[in-house]
């Protein structure tokens, strides 16, 4: 037996890698036959005292003392394991109270069993760095997206606000210039007539400058109710109003626009 279990220590010390650290041969009943130190270091124990112990006390033992870190119910990852141990071939990582990993890979031989611990510490470390820096990258990307149409959306914002502008002007400039040329051309009117019109038709032109000159007054009132709005300090007083009135005066400002475009 010893000389068995020796060459099994010599094949397993030439096969295995670099990283490998702890190994352990259990026989035809499942009771530990040899191991080496790092294997009984893991399970805190003494090297002369693992001999002739079963596979599942062992492991029932790590994991009562907490050396094992495992996920839910104790019981159902104990039999999770020894299905494993007990298979053909098998392998699973696990977590150690130390914060160490361990790749176990199982193997059923006409003897018995061969365990060999890999250490992956290492390993899962820049694994779980790399899925910390995916996870930063993938925020990273959202955030990049989420401010790409937040510019887009200001952007969108600001070409309507300045068409809403440059639509503003233009209807200011076209209201302005209406009184305007009432007050200019009536004027001139009078200028080149005014030994000729009678005092009636004076006061009529009379009338038609001083409505124009009124209602260019209301339009530069309203841009600078516009500017007082734009900045905050416009002071609303509601009155009431003739709605008959009101609606007579659109009536008769945007009448013949209306007809033009054969609205109702």
């Amino acid at each position: 037996k010893k000389a068995k279990a020796s060459a099994l220590s010599a094949m397993a010390s030439r096969s295995r890698p670099k990283a490998c650290r702890a190994f352990a041969f259990f026989d035809r009943d499942d009771r530990l036959v040899v191991c080496n130190q790092d294997y009984a270091a893991l399970h805190g124990r003494r090297l002369e005292d693992l001999e002739g112990v079963r596979f599942a006390d062992l492991l029932r033992e790590a994991v009562t003392r907490g050396r094992i870190r495992i996920d839910g119910d104790s019981e159902t990852w104990l039999a999770r394991r020894l299905d494993l141990h007990n298979a053909p071939a098998g392998a699973m990582t696990l977590e150690m109270a130390s914060g160490k990993a361990f790749l176990v890979r199982d193997r059923h031989t006409r003897d018995g069993h061969v365990t060999v611990l890999t250490d992956v510490t290492d390993e899962r470390r820049a694994e779980a760095a790399l899925e910390t820096t995916q996870a930063e990258l993938a925020s990273s990307r959202e955030r990049a997206t989420y401010l790409a149409d937040l510019t887009r959306r200001l952007d969108a914002a600001a070409a309507s606000a300045d068409t809403t502008k440059k639509t503003l002007l233009r209807t200011m400039s076209h209201e302005l210039k209406t009184p305007l040329n009432a007050i200019i051309g009536f004027s001139d009117l009078l200028a080149q007539m005014a030994e000729r019109c009678a005092p009636a038709q004076v006061r009529e032109y009379a009338g038609l400058i001083h409505a124009g000159g009124h209602n260019l007054l209301k339009l530069i009132n309203h841009i600078l109710d516009l500017t007082k709005i734009v900045a905050g300090k416009f002071e609303i007083r509601p009155v009431r109003i003739d709605a008959g009135g009101a609606l007579w005066i659109a009536r008769e400002t945007y009448g013949a626009r209306a007809d033009a475009k054969r609205l109702d």
